[in-house]
């Protein structure tokens, strides 16, 4: 029901409340896995997983979700992972995912940060995609959401969210 006010809020409200800023982002070594998830708060748990493993190996770890195919509230298809440890090895998180070194490609990107849960993300990315079209750009490649501020009682989530454009 959350997602469905939040929705009808957002036809509502105009982009003035969302900043956007381009920027380039450098390549960096990225420890991930490709896979699915049924749903959000499926990922949500299984980034929380992923810092607990790499806990032990590596401070200041942040969490970086790349996201394939058609934005959707089920069957999710992401690339998931770490950024900024030090870990270059495998890490097993669970019996069917283990984290593997990969590269995260540098990229132009559109960016802006959402403060709070993610049924309020479609606000944000109807924005990016109006400024998109107003400025003849391109998606070139998969949407990234970092972890700024992991959420906690009382605290909520920061995720600067890159659009990859061209």
């Amino acid at each position: 029901m959350r997602l469905i006010e939040s929705r009808i809020d957002q036809i509502d409200s105009p982009d003035d409340d969302i900043d956007l800023l381009t920027k380039h982002v450098d390549a960096q070594p990225f420890l991930s896995v490709h896979t699915t998830f049924d749903v959000a708060s499926d990922a949500i748990a299984f980034a929380g997983r992923m810092l607990e493993a790499a806990a032990p190996f590596a401070k200041d770890l942040r969490v970086l979700a790349s996201w394939h195919g058609e934005f959707a509230d089920e069957d999710l298809d992401v690339e998931v992972g770490l950024l900024g440890g030090v870990i270059t090895d495998e890490l097993k998180i669970d019996d069917q995912r283990t984290l593997k070194p990969h590269g995260l490609p540098a990229a132009d990107v559109v960016s802006t940060v959402r403060v709070g849960s993610p049924d309020v993300t479609h606000g944000v990315y109807a924005a990016v995609g109006r400024w998109i079209v107003a400025n003849n750009a391109k998606i070139a490649g998969p949407v990234r959401e970092l972890i700024m501020q992991w959420p906690a009682p009382g605290i909520a989530p920061v995720v600067e969210v890159q659009f990859p454009i061209a």
